[in-house]
């Protein structure tokens, strides 16, 4: 619509008096979405001037309509206008719209899983590689995307597990690094500032497991000192500390890093996954081939009882022995040792 001759002077009133406001507010929106200065500075000149473009061709029905408007409601109007672009300039409204920022740690975790042989993790140091080389591979990535400045959600969906099974991965791995690597640790607390149960217990382990709970915090050092001293399992030991089960799983996850120096040196400071059950089916293979043909294998409960372990591990171990032929179950009775041929031609 062409102006006429009084509107177009008003609108040069106007444009005198909310240029500069209009570019600043577009400046300050911009900043928010999370432009740097220099672009915000550039962009909000451009948007400024879509608004002052759309007022010309549409401002009869408002700012430069007969009846003058006061400079409140002129002003509403105006910075709508800029909004009305900011929310063209990025495809959608502008209340939640945000510029894609690749160096954002968040949107690039998100974002890499979709390109093809795309790394998200900002290049870790020398040192910070070398403490976590020997956690368990997805405590050692949860803790990466942690420290690389992901918030817990991001953990989860990174590793394709829940907030709370992330944020546990996170601490289990802080936790171990604490017990295996003091430079990275809390001071060593005293034994006699502990209570007398713990003194007790701590008495009962080797130096090197004494000095490892000694830089940890007081709760998971109850939990790991319950269990080592006790043989408690996570259930008895929530109970008998008054909390839910998954208020200790964290620290009852950092038990394979309790370990004799013998086996740390043999093996390395952390255990990896299913190690336990490789090596009580090593221990229990030799006892199961010494049974008779048909002889019924122990329990799974008193096994565990037995070695100190979980029942999903004895049911690993099992599994092993299986698949080498070794035990056969016999529904509902349990497991038995097979009757191979040649343990029948040994029989006869």
């Amino acid at each position: 619509m062409r102006l006429t001759a009084e509107q177009s002077q008003r609108l040069a009133a106007l444009y005198e008096r909310y240029g500069a406001q209009l570019v600043s507010y577009a400046r300050r929106k911009l900043v928010g979405y999370g432009f740097n200065s220099a672009a915000a500075e550039t962009l909000a000149e451009d948007i400024a001037q879509n608004a002052w473009i759309e007022v010309a061709r549409t401002g009869a029905k408002d700012l430069l309509r007969p009846e003058p408007l006061s400079s409140s409601e002129t002003r509403i109007i105006l910075y709508a206008r800029v909004k009305t672009q900011l929310g063209k300039y990025f495809k959608r409204s502008s209340s939640y719209e945000r510029p894609m920022d690749f160096s954002d740690p968040i949107t690039c975790y998100v974002l890499a899983p979709m390109v093809e042989g795309q790394c998200p993790l900002a290049d870790p140091s020398e040192t910070l590689l070398r403490l976590v080389a020997d956690l368990p591979e997805r405590e050692r990535e949860a803790l990466l995307v942690r420290l690389d400045g992901c918030p817990a959600l991001i953990v989860g969906e990174r590793l394709g597990c829940s907030l709370t099974t992330g944020s546990r991965l996170v601490e289990t791995a802080l936790l171990r690094l604490q017990m295996c690597h003091p430079e990275v640790a809390r001071e060593p607390v005293t034994p006699k500032s502990l209570p007398a149960w713990q003194r007790e217990a701590l008495a009962t382990l080797d130096d090197a497991q004494r000095d490892a709970l000694l830089r940890i915090d007081d709760f998971p050092r109850q939990v790991l000192l319950l269990h080592l001293s006790e043989g408690l399992d996570a259930n008895a030991i929530a109970a008998r500390l008054g909390v839910d089960r998954m208020a200790v799983r964290s620290a009852y996850g950092c038990l394979t890093s309790i370990k004799t120096p013998e086996k740390a040196a043999a093996r390395g400071i952390f255990r990896e996954k299913g190690a336990a059950a490789r090596d009580l089916a090593n221990t229990l293979r030799g006892e199961v081939e010494a049974l008779a043909p048909g002889e019924r294998v122990p329990a799974e409960r008193d096994l565990a009882a037995r070695f100190q372990c979980s029942a999903k591990t004895v049911r690993a171990a099992m599994k092993t022995l299986r698949a080498e032929g070794l035990v056969t179950p016999i529904r509902p009775y349990g497991l038995f040792r097979a009757t191979a041929a040649r343990d029948l031609a040994v029989a006869a």
